[in-house]
């Protein structure tokens, strides 16, 4: 049986719906749905439930590419990454628009706030600093 079904630059998906990822000499498991992998227009959380730390944010973009910009180029989740070495990061869809509407940015913009204040209640930490000042949790 073929372990790897999907090969992206340097991430791996292998058949338990792990993604694994290569950074600075280190793997990385990620667990996310094969099915939310392909999905625009999502509110998503990327989440250390070890230390009990969250990213919330937002794509128009698939979400894989979005998550592969996040481990690749942007700051915080690669900086978060890098200090805290989590050995299991976890990916979920917290909100999903089936297409594109006319007010999407606005939309899904309203729906990470409201996440963040979610998460923020339920204990977790938020990495998204400026967000969170933003919207008074910092």
């Amino acid at each position: 049986m073929l372990d790897f079904i999907f090969v992206y630059d340097i991430m791996v998906l292998s058949s338990d719906k792990t993604l694994t990822w290569y950074m600075k000499g280190k793997w990385l498991k990620v667990s996310i749905q094969l099915e939310d992998m392909f999905k625009k227009y999502v509110v998503y959380a990327i989440i250390d439930d070890d230390n009990k730390k969250a990213y919330i944010g937002q794509t128009s973009d698939k979400l894989l590419t979005r998550v592969g910009q996040h481990l690749d180029k942007t700051k915080t989740v690669k900086k978060y990454i890098e200090k805290e070495k989590p050995k299991n990061l976890q990916i979920k869809v917290l909100y999903n628009y089936k297409r594109k509407h006319t007010n999407i940015k606005k939309l899904l913009e309203n729906k990470e706030n409201y996440f963040m204040k979610e998460y923020s209640k339920k204990g977790y930490e938020l990495i998204n600093i400026s967000k969170m000042k933003k919207l008074g949790l910092a």
